[in-house]
């Protein structure tokens, strides 16, 4: 028998899923950034797109986390952003990595994470962030939820009469 709790994170994993498949479909010149290299050196801003979804999407505030691993190889870091939950981790661009072979959109306790040295683990709301930077955000934002085919999906930004819209149906 699925209890609860499993319900939730296959309903998380859903959204991560169809947000991801979204962010590929969308023209890469008109995203902002490191997005148009998805999933390579997008994992900030992606997240941070993410987490505005899920929260839309009535799934409560995740934290961003920020953290970095050293390469020995060449003495180098590299810095990782994921969102988190208390112990469920949720993120579409760990493929990354070399050592993925597919993204762990929904995990929870994931060792996976345990190399990262934490930086930041915080709420990061895309409205708290410069002008510029919101609407460069948001214009991003409204591209990816523009391709999205779940029964409801937010409305976009620059409406703001209701949280969500049905989303149209295929003719």
């Amino acid at each position: 028998m699925v209890d609860k709790k499993d319900k939730e994170l296959e309903y998380l994993e859903k959204l991560a899923t169809e947000f991801r498949i979204a962010l590929l479909k969308c023209n890469k010149n008109s995203l902002i950034g490191n997005l148009r290299n998805f999933p390579k050196d997008s994992c900030g801003e992606s997240s941070l797109l993410l987490g505005k979804y899920l929260n839309d999407m009535n799934q409560g505030i995740f934290e961003y986390t920020l953290g970095e691993i050293r390469n020995n190889n060449n003495n180098s870091y590299q810095s990782h952003a994921w969102l988190q939950k208390e112990n469920i981790f949720v993120e579409i661009t760990a493929d990354q990595f070399p050592d993925v072979e597919l993204p762990p959109y929904v995990t929870i306790d994931n060792p996976w994470y345990d190399k990262f040295k934490i930086l930041e683990s915080k709420e990061k709301d895309i409205e708290k962030q410069t002008k510029y930077t919101k609407a460069r955000l948001l214009s991003s934002y409204d591209l990816i939820i523009s391709n999205i085919k779940l029964k409801f999906v937010p409305q976009p930004t620059c409406l703001k009469s209701h949280p969500f819209q049905r989303a149209k149906k295929p003719l």
